[in-house]
């Protein structure tokens, strides 16, 4: 047993130096292109936002269709970097809930093989939502 779990604990430290070394390739690919075409970088946020929105139910939201403001943080994998942060609710939490769950259910995202477009996506998003359209 003792055996198998350091085998398990090298694997992962590996998997962490694996990690961390193709983020530096990234990083120093992305330095070198230089900066980040805006429409590029808002078609993949849309991507991203549409796929939130499509597993968002939203007669749980007001009428009143209030704007919904989230922070994302993602990994190279597209995955969430951690738990999204609400940033300006609905006022109704049951709403709030809903958006809350549909980013978490949303994961993993795609992300652009374009290293400069990537590393940008890997920054914190600040996303909007109005879950009523």
């Amino acid at each position: 047993i003792q055996e198998a779990l350091r085998k398990e604990e090298a694997e992962e430290k590996l998997k962490k130096v694996q990690e961390a070394m193709r983020q530096q390739d990234m990083d120093a690919q992305a330095a070198a292109t230089g900066p980040v075409d805006p429409s590029v970088l808002s078609y993949y946020v849309g991507l991203m936002n549409r796929k939130i929105m499509s597993n968002v139910n939203p007669g749980l939201c007001p009428v009143s269709n209030p704007q919904l403001l989230f922070d994302i943080q993602l990994t190279n994998t597209g995955d969430l970097s951690g738990m999204p942060k609400m940033v300006k609710g609905s006022g109704d939490s049951v709403c709030d809930d809903a958006v809350f769950r549909a980013i978490v259910a949303a994961k993993p995202f795609d992300l652009p093989d374009d290293p400069a477009v990537r590393k940008a996506l890997l920054e914190l998003l600040h996303l909007k939502f109005n879950p009523r359209g």
